[in-house]
């Protein structure tokens, strides 16, 4: 196990990384007080096409992925920020055609080895969710957008969150854990029109939703 050893002074002056679909770029260093890492990448065909992504249950691609981050000291804490975009996510039948993400988290001093808890905010925004049965566009009135936040257990290997989501008016949250098995916790949504879901659904849907759960999510 690494945890609680001290991390390595690491100096890349200009490391890269290209293969037939990803492009990856790193400069500066981690290990010290003065830790500065730049990084980039890029994942995408250079000829276009969709990239499979084996990880998900359903048949899943993806066009293109691309990110920027950092990794600097702030406040002691060792904090890694990224920011990019996905364009041409598809899961199923259903295709997401852009997002922008971004992602904050934060490790106590300049070890993030020693750490049992990482502290992380999430904020994911779509322009537009489509399905077979149609489309629900974002706009700045109704938003598609997830924000979570909360801290990830390094051996429980799980997340204490909170989380939120707006999606065709509609808004729903969710507090508690997170794994690989589930989620146990609250959730709460209302809609109170539920007409600009029925793409969701593939059925038209009318009327209005207000539900709580509370117990074990798979």
């Amino acid at each position: 196990s690494t945890q609680g050893r001290a991390l390595p002074a690491i100096t890349i002056r200009a490391g890269s990384l290209t293969t037939a679909t990803v492009t990856a770029s790193a400069t500066g260093a981690l290990g010290s007080a003065n830790a500065n890492l730049a990084l980039h990448v890029d994942v995408a065909k250079s000829g276009g096409g969709a990239i499979a992504l084996p990880f998900l249950a359903a048949p899943s691609h993806v066009d293109r992925l691309a990110l920027n981050g950092t990794v600097t000291p702030a406040a002691g804490v060792l904090r890694l920020q990224l920011a990019g975009t996905v364009a041409g996510l598809a899961v199923g039948d259903t295709t997401v055609p852009g997002i922008g993400l971004s992602l904050a988290v934060e490790a106590q001093g300049d070890d993030p080895l020693a750490s049992t808890t990482l502290p992380y905010a999430l904020r994911v925004e779509a322009d537009a969710v489509e399905t077979p049965a149609g489309r629900i566009a974002a706009s700045p009135a109704a938003p598609i957008l997830l924000s979570a936040e909360g801290a990830y257990d390094i051996a429980a290997a799980s997340a204490a969150t909170k989380a939120d989501l707006t999606i065709a008016g509609g808004h729903a949250t969710f507090a508690g854990t997170i794994a690989a098995n589930g989620a146990n916790g609250r959730t709460d949504g209302a809609v109170a029109d539920l007409a600009p879901l029925s793409p969701l659904a593939g059925r038209p849907l009318a009327g209005a939703l207000k539900a709580s759960a509370n117990g074990a999510f798979p």
